[in-house]
């Protein structure tokens, strides 16, 4: 006997639909059954074919599929303007042109009522936030370092003698952190 398969959980906790997990090709074929069928229909077919949804699972993944698809436009859009903007304003920094794109992209996330896809830009966007922030910290941090190693006579005798670069790191390394340094 086969062992059951234990189902995809989404991010909600709920079981992910089997339809979902099925190659792109099927579930494009499963699409045009839908559009030329009801779902009661289109179910009985699949059900026929061996695979076994409820008619609700069909109509849940119909939208499912359709915001998809309008997900993947909507970057592709957003694709093609940042490399516009590459090429109309060479000026612009990679990190300008990519908030633009992120601005670009959550109006059209909720023009298109994809309460999904500007949540995941919200959460994208704090974590960019917060890497910002903890790169400055340690821009900052390392300064500071800097200047307190810098006026350590011994840490000026290890930078300043013969050794080679790992050398020098190693025993930086043990002085500046102790029993903390592996």
């Amino acid at each position: 006997m086969k062992p059951e398969k234990k189902p995809r959980i989404k991010a909600s906790g709920e079981p992910e639909s089997p339809l979902r997990t099925l190659p792109e090709e099927r579930q494009a074929a499963i699409i045009e059954l839908l559009k030329k069928n009801s779902t009661v229909n289109t179910r009985k077919e699949l059900i026929a074919d061996g695979l076994t949804v409820s008619t609700g699972a069909l109509s849940e993944f119909w939208s499912w599929w359709h915001l998809r698809r309008q997900f993947k436009q909507t970057q592709s859009d957003v694709q093609t303007l940042m490399e516009d903007l590459r090429t109309q304003k060479p000026g612009l920094s990679e990190g300008e042109i990519f908030a633009h794109g992120q601005k670009v992209f959550s109006l059209l996330a909720m023009k298109n009522e994809s309460a999904e896809d500007w949540s995941r830009i919200q959460k994208t966007r704090q974590r960019e936030e917060l890497i910002k922030i903890e790169r400055q910290k340690f821009q900052r941090e390392t300064c500071e370092l800097f200047l307190k190693w810098q006026a350590d006579e011994e840490a000026k005798k290890i930078a300043t003698s013969s050794a080679s670069n790992k050398e020098k790191i190693e025993a930086l390394g043990k002085k500046m952190f102790g029993e903390d340094w592996e």
